[in-house]
């Protein structure tokens, strides 16, 4: 294991049902806005897991990371698994659970998974937000041509972006160690990223080949899918890879890229991979949430994400 993530694991499971224990805090927890959606569940828990980060040689502190496991009390004969890794902030976290973890959803989720992973990773932002901080200083010191998409080779692009890099692939890897050694997975999982946990599943396909889909809704990754070069066209063949994108969506990336104008990036990207590896099996969506393009809840996954991942896999 990587000298830099030794890791102090506490694992503790929180037996829910539906008559009692724990469900109403985890009902809490999630910030439901229809606690119904709970009746849809036969076994659901919340473990929490705790690791050492080392950010430099000063600095160690231990983070935890909240799964919450639901097994599909009624799946379609399906063993595959859904893994769901929201933004870093419990906002976006909750967010995400409200979109996904509906009765409607669940039912359509059924037919395809047979348990779902939702993980919850608020106590990285301390590690994020001055990380974040210093690339936006960085970005304002070196000027205008900075302020698109350099080139990913230059110096300048690796001072701005590496720290940031690093730490989620260090997410990555915490993720990777519960879903491959923790939880012992050992059929076929399938990554939904959102925004920043886009940056985190896209990284995590790096590390195992049980990971045989990548879905991204609103991407937030300077590079787009660049790393998926570092593997091997074979693999890569095998991936299922969905991008979706909102187009009331006007939010800004740090990097100056608009979320809503994101997809022709990605569309040549992918491009440009299967010039080199051959055809993959990729589709990007760009769909109508309603409602007013400046409001900054359209910068969420789009509801009906979850009708093309069902329908091609």
């Amino acid at each position: 294991m990587d000298k830099y993530l030794k890791y102090k694991n506490k694992y503790i499971q929180l037996k829910l049902n539906q008559t009692g224990g724990n469900i109403e805090e985890i009902k809490a927890f999630l910030n439901l806005e229809d606690n119904y959606i709970f009746d849809t569940y036969e076994n659901i828990n919340m473990i929490n897991f705790e690791y050492n980060l080392t950010t430099n040689s000063k600095s160690r502190k231990i983070v935890s990371i909240k799964v919450i496991k639901i097994i599909l009390d009624d799946c379609y004969d399906s063993e595959n698994v859904l893994v769901i890794i929201p933004g870093i902030s419990h906002n976006s976290f909750t967010n995400t659970a409200n979109r996904i973890l509906r009765r409607d959803q669940i039912i359509k989720l059924k037919t395809k998974f047979n348990a779902i992973y939702l993980f919850e990773q608020d106590s990285f932002k301390e590690f994020q937000n001055p990380i974040c901080e210093t690339r936006d200083l960085i970005i304002d010191m070196v000027g205008g041509e900075y302020k698109i998409i350099p080139n990913t080779n230059s110096k300048k692009f690796n001072q701005i972006y590496n720290p940031e890099a690093a730490l989620n692939d260090k997410i990555a890897t915490f993720i990777n160690n519960i879903l491959i050694n923790e939880f012992k997975i050992s059929s076929s999982i399938y990554l939904l990223g959102k925004s920043n946990g886009g940056w985190i599943a896209t990284l995590l396909l790096e590390k195992n080949d049980i990971y045989n889909g990548l879905f991204l809704a609103i991407p937030g990754i300077p590079t787009g899918i660049t790393t998926l070069k570092h593997i091997k066209p074979e693999r890569l063949r095998s991936i299922i890879f969905i991008i979706s994108w909102v187009e009331e969506d006007e939010f800004q990336f740090s990097f100056y890229g608009v979320s809503n104008k994101e997809k022709d990036r990605y569309d040549l990207q992918m491009h440009k991979l299967q010039r080199k590896v051959g055809r993959l099996n990729y589709q990007s969506y760009i769909d109508k949430n309603g409602g007013e393009p400046h409001d900054k809840n359209q910068h969420e996954m789009y509801l009906g994400m979850i009708n093309y991942i069902v329908s091609i896999i």
